[in-house]
């Protein structure tokens, strides 16, 4: 890296989520741009690969789904030759939900890959993998996350139940906002599997 410090370089990642998060999506497109800049300059590809793959994930979200495979394919080739393990899963994660956006056969084939990637190369971490601190917060209970998430948008619902049930069991209740997003992932998966009962039961708890 050259003299830039990892911090500066990493502010646009915070901003570009606050920005995309309050559906600012042309002003997070920009910032993130940026951010993917900055991290180049500052020779931190893993950084410019973890901003790349945001911005992929917003176009996922926002109906820019052939962008954001081809911007979370490139994230992760990118960075993937330098990047830690947590680096490299978070990567793969984002590869695997802008292939569930894209939809299609093929694409379903590679999500189940890039997931079975993903928890290969997290578990390749270990205490002495030096990681960004930015990815503080990438682990198994994430990744489970991400796995429960893409099985309830493929309409899976013997595979995301269980796994969301997990993932909600072991959630720290006072993330209001994650528990109610889970939740609802929950209730879907639930209707998928025509589990009216359970559904009741939920929305009772």
């Amino acid at each position: 890296m050259n003299g830039q410090p990892q911090g500066t370089a990493a502010h646009p990642q915070i901003a570009g989520w606050i920005a995309s998060d309050a559906g600012q999506h042309k002003e997070a497109e920009r910032i993130y741009r940026l951010g993917i800049s900055a991290a180049r300059q500052a020779e931190d590809y893993t950084l410019a690969g973890n901003v790349a793959g945001s911005l992929a994930y917003q176009f996922s979200n926002t109906g820019r789904e052939s962008e954001g495979l081809r911007l979370a394919q490139a994230a992760f080739n990118d960075a993937r030759a330098e990047a830690p393990p947590k680096a490299r899963a978070l990567y793969l994660d984002r590869v695997a939900w802008a292939h569930t956006k894209a939809g299609g056969t093929g694409n379903g084939q590679q999500v189940m890959r890039a997931l079975g990637e993903a928890g290969q190369a997290l578990s390749e971490d270990s205490d002495g993998t030096e990681s960004p601190a930015y990815l503080y917060w990438v682990g198994a209970g994430e990744l489970r996350v991400m796995e429960s998430r893409v099985y309830t948008e493929l309409h899976r619902p013997l595979r995301a139940v269980p796994l969301l049930r997990e993932v909600l069991s072991e959630y720290d209740a006072t993330h209001t906002r994650e528990m109610a997003l889970y939740l609802s992932w929950l209730a879907v998966a639930l209707a998928d599997a025509n589990e009216a009962n359970a559904m009741v039961q939920l929305f009772r708890a």
